[in-house]
């Protein structure tokens, strides 16, 4: 894989003027404020181990500068972890939001660009989670990551068995969790001991065994997912398919359409973000709407360093629902319009059936037919004219269908004609698709029931019964997609008169 940020490890070493706990913090909560005041314009990531240095940190780096700051922890509420998350998000937000380990657990930072690692956690794999905030899919440049040590402490040798015998600062780490149980136990004992010579030894014996655990890893790919994968080739079409969806300008405008016919609120957020919010004729079928309203974007690349933000695809839930409720609906599934051509005048009715297995969810009968909509356009007469393209792209008029309504000889011959014959071509189309479903199904859940047979041969823990219990799934199913119906989903009846 490509495309990933580089790491950059800032390893600073600072004097102690005492040993006791106290002094080890302030020497690096001065450093820390010097290092703000260096990048002004810069946002911070700060990590640390526990709620109660998180607040302390807060309170001494306020004693030393003024900053805008925010808060990240456990202690807070889950709201509040997330107001406080979108405000350091915000370009005009907070400069440093300073984390407990919570804030290495699922939270993604990768608009920001330096990570302070105040102190240092004993397992590899919680390091890696920590910087995993920051370096990850969206981040646009090195990821600086400041490790503050005193001299002569047990975080400064962890420090250093992360960086010189497990390289784990500046390249993700495999193996960690097998690193970390054969050599802990020894690091402890080495930070409480502090031994020069021993512990040079150790980060050679690391590095060696580092080397032998990615080696054996790399070896031991899996066949299978490799041959399952998809070429670079296919992979950057795909891409290329992705990202023309993602600009597609059509898309934007129909949500926008959609969500304002269903009664939200739009507001816009930013260049192609919103917000959407309940509106007082917001349809019931749409109620479980969050009440606080949803921000989002049609943006992905903003979406990536927002959280907060939604993407809206065409997979988003929020987008499937409202499809679902406007397809529910009655209104506009029947509608006239007035075509003005120089063609001869005559009567159009337009069709939509959806052809569509009525069967079981456990069945997945979608898999072999799928609903499947059919047009079809006939005349007054009977005429077939659903491959006429002219009529796509007409330029239609509205207009009052009552004039005709009235005429009985229209409601009781001409309508009633134009639509048995309409269901008539579109059902000998849909008949078509039936066959070729059930053939399509019998032939795949004969061969399923036909392995099952050559495999009960040569193992006993194949029952009979579960090659019965396949077969009469395969039979309902058969059965199921014979009994597919046609169903009018809407109609258009067109008058076509000379221009």
């Amino acid at each position: 894989l490509t495309g990933f940020p580089e790491r950059k490890l800032h390893l600073v070493q600072l004097d102690p003027s005492a040993n006791d706990k106290t002094d080890l913090l302030e020497a690096r909560m001065d450093w820390l404020a010097a290092f703000l005041q260096e990048i002004p314009q810069e946002k911070v990531v700060l990590i640390c181990k526990s709620v109660e240095l998180a607040e302390a940190i807060r309170s001494l780096l306020l004693a030393r500068i003024q900053i805008e700051s925010a808060q990240f922890h456990e202690g807070l509420t889950l709201l509040q972890r997330d107001r406080n998350a979108a405000w350091f998000a915000d370009p005009e937000g907070a400069r440093i939001l300073i984390c407990s380990e919570i804030g290495s657990e699922g939270r993604n930072f990768q608009f920001a660009h330096h990570l302070v690692l105040f102190d240092l956690p004993t397992n590899p794999e919680l390091l890696e989670q920590r910087i995993g905030r920051l370096d990850r899919i969206g981040q646009t440049e090195t990821v600086n990551i400041h490790v503050p040590v005193v001299k002569a402490t047990s975080d400064a040798l962890l420090a250093r068995w992360y960086s010189e015998g497990l390289d784990a600062f500046e390249h993700p780490l495999k193996g960690a969790s097998t690193l970390s149980a054969a050599l802990g136990t020894e690091l402890k004992c080495l930070q409480e001991d502090r031994e020069p010579e021993t512990f040079e030894d150790f980060l050679k014996r690391t590095s060696l065994m580092k080397e032998k655990v990615s080696k054996g890893l790399s070896s031991g790919h899996d066949r299978l997912l490799e041959l399952g994968a998809p070429s670079s080739e296919s992979a950057g079409t795909l891409i290329e398919h992705i990202a023309e969806a993602d600009h597609d300008p059509g898309f934007e405008k129909f949500v926008i359409s959609l969500f304002d016919y269903l009664g939200l609120e739009v507001e816009d957020l930013s260049l192609r973000s919103y917000i959407f919010k309940k509106g007082e004729r917001l349809s019931e079928d749409f109620a479980e709407f969050p009440e606080d309203g949803l921000s989002a974007t049609f943006d992905r690349d903003f979406a990536l360093a927002r959280e907060d933000i939604a993407l809206i695809t065409p997979d988003h839930p929020l987008f499937r629902d409202a499809i679902e409720v406007l397809l529910s609906k009655e209104q506009g599934n029947c509608s006239f319009a007035h075509w003005k051509t120089a063609r001869g005048k005559t009567m159009l009715l337009e069709c939509h059936y959806v052809l569509e297995c009525l069967a079981p969810s456990r069945l997945h009968v979608d898999r072999f037919l799928p609903p499947t909509p059919y047009r079809t356009v006939v005349d007054h007469k009977g005429n077939d004219h659903s491959s006429d393209e002219g009529l796509r792209s007409a330029n239609l008029e509205p207009g009052s269908p009552r004039k005709l309504v009235s005429q009985s000889v229209f409601r009781q011959e001409i309508l009633p004609g134009m639509l048995t014959k309409a269901e008539q071509i579109a059902g000998e189309q849909a008949r078509k698709q039936i066959k070729q479903a059930v053939d399509t199904a019998g032939k795949s859940l004969s061969a399923e029931i036909k392995r099952l047979h050559n495999l009960a041969e040569k193992n006993s823990k194949v029952s009979p019964a579960e090659i019965n219990a396949l077969t009469s799934h395969r039979d309902e199913i058969l059965q199921l997609l014979d009994q597919s119906r046609l169903r009018l989903d809407a109609l258009r009846l067109i008058w076509r008169t000379p221009a």
